[in-house]
């Protein structure tokens, strides 16, 4: 019995040296606990086992609470716990930039608020400007193409020179109209001025004829107001038709004497005869007081016809009719003969 007892003493020696050297050689405790060696663990297993029987298995929340209290360090609790605190100081940062990012949109939104409310900021005026000349630029476009293919027909019938007559329109606030010296057979974008209803420092770019237009355009406005309507637009074709140029050398109307211009047109155009005819007060005093007594058409002598109409194509027919009339009563003179 006493041999069986050294004899264990003696397997004894080497496991309690064993453990001394498995704890001597761990570099970190904790880190390298469960790398014990395997002969070493067996051999004290054995010997615990044979002094008080066999161990029962320690459940596992003891053997992680043991961790916890450092007595069996577990690397995986480690390891959770050094993610856990790398997750807190990733969040703790992300909150930080999130606070910062916030902070400066807030700060973008209101240095741009102030941009925009406040009007001494040169900021707000070009941004001002530029959204009305874009928004403009919109609005206009078709009117534009109108302006340009008014133009070209004029100039391909004839009825104008290279640089001669002049197109406008209105929405009863603003005035639009043809440059100066502007060709109207090659209308470009920069060829239409817009001008104001009333005389201003544009008007120097326009038309000298503008006077003419626009006192047409207030005509038409107090007739409408007169008569309980609203002025809501109009436009005026200018040009310089040969046959009704001649027509008003000769005559102080001219006569529709076919059935087109009898049923456009409907009886006789006047002819005026200023003092001066290119874009004096007197010739546009005159046009606008036919024009409010219901005239959409008539001739200044020697320098050609004004008509009005809703738009540029309206006012270009009654142009064009009247052209066909003088044309017609033209050929007749120049024949001799009578119509039957």
């Amino acid at each position: 019995m006493a041999e069986e007892y050294e004899n264990t003493e003696q397997e004894q020696v080497p496991v309690e040296k064993s453990a001394q050297e498995a704890a001597a050689t761990e570099p970190v405790a904790g880190e390298e606990a469960a790398q014990e060696a395997p002969e070493a663990v067996r051999t004290r297993a054995s010997v615990v086992e044979a002094e008080e029987g066999p161990e029962e298995e320690p459940e596992e929340a003891e053997a992680v609470d043991d961790s916890r209290e450092g007595k069996v360090p577990s690397p995986a609790v480690d390891a959770a716990e050094a993610v856990r605190q790398v997750a807190l100081k990733i969040a703790d940062a992300a909150t930080r930039i999130g606070a910062a990012t916030a902070s400066t949109v807030v700060s973008g939104a209101k240095a741009a608020s102030r941009a925009v409310t406040d009007p001494e900021n040169p900021v707000r005026s070009a941004t001002t400007k530029a959204a009305t000349q874009v928004g403009d630029a919109i609005t206009e476009a078709p009117m534009r193409t109108a302006f340009a293919r008014v133009g070209a027909d004029l100039y391909a019938s004839g009825a104008v020179t290279s640089h001669g007559g002049n197109l406008s329109q209105t929405d009863g606030k603003h005035i639009w109209i043809t440059r100066t010296n502007s060709m109207l057979g090659h209308l470009g974008s920069r060829d239409v001025i817009k001008t104001s209803w009333e005389e201003s420092e544009t008007d120097a770019e326009c038309s000298r004829e503008l006077v003419v237009h626009r006192a047409i355009y207030h005509a038409l406005a107090q007739k409408a107001a007169a008569e309980g309507r609203e002025f809501t637009g109009a436009a005026i074709v200018h040009a310089h038709t040969t046959n009704t140029i001649f027509r008003s050398l000769i005559e102080n109307q001219i006569e529709p004497v076919e059935s087109e211009s009898r049923y456009t047109l409907g009886h006789a155009i006047k002819v005026f005869a200023p003092a001066v005819s290119i874009s004096s007060p007197e010739a546009a005093q005159m046009l606008a007081e036919a024009v409010g007594q219901g005239e959409q058409i008539a001739v200044l002598r020697g320098h050609g016809p004004f008509a009005v109409a809703d738009d540029l194509e309206g006012a270009l027919r009654l142009v064009s009719v009247l052209e066909q009339a003088a044309k017609v009563a033209n050929l007749r003179d120049a024949t001799g003969k009578v119509f039957i």
